[in-house]
């Protein structure tokens, strides 16, 4: 697929999304623009902000369903370290930080390539 946007593979894998859809362009997009609209991230920074540790878990499992299906490396990897550590009922601010910062990456390069498709 060609795309006038092509997103860095770390946070966007274009072809292997695709991959999992059998190349529906149209889908694929739809797919993207339901991430974009989605607010699970939103409500996994209050479930933290409220510490309440066992609903950031079940949030944090949603996202990182959502980055693994869309294939979102960089979101997924680092939703992946947070998840287990709100499982365990301790997590590192510096690992929520990394997810909030994937998460802002990955939904600029996602909203570039829906545009540009």
């Amino acid at each position: 697929m060609s795309t006038p946007y092509e997103p860095p593979l770390e946070y966007v894998n274009v072809e292997e999304g695709l991959g999992r859809i059998r190349g529906n362009q149209k889908i694929y997009k739809m797919l993207l623009t339901t991430f974009l609209d989605n607010d699970s991230f939103q409500q996994l920074e209050a479930d933290i902000a409220a510490q309440k540790i066992d609903e950031a878990a079940k949030t944090a499992h949603a996202v990182k369903g959502i980055a693994a299906n869309l294939s979102l490396p960089k979101l997924y990897e680092h939703i992946l370290l947070l998840e287990g550590q709100l499982k365990t009922g301790y997590f590192m601010p510096d690992s929520f930080a990394d997810a909030q910062q994937s998460y802002k990456t990955t939904l600029e390069h996602v909203q570039k390539l829906v545009e540009s498709l």
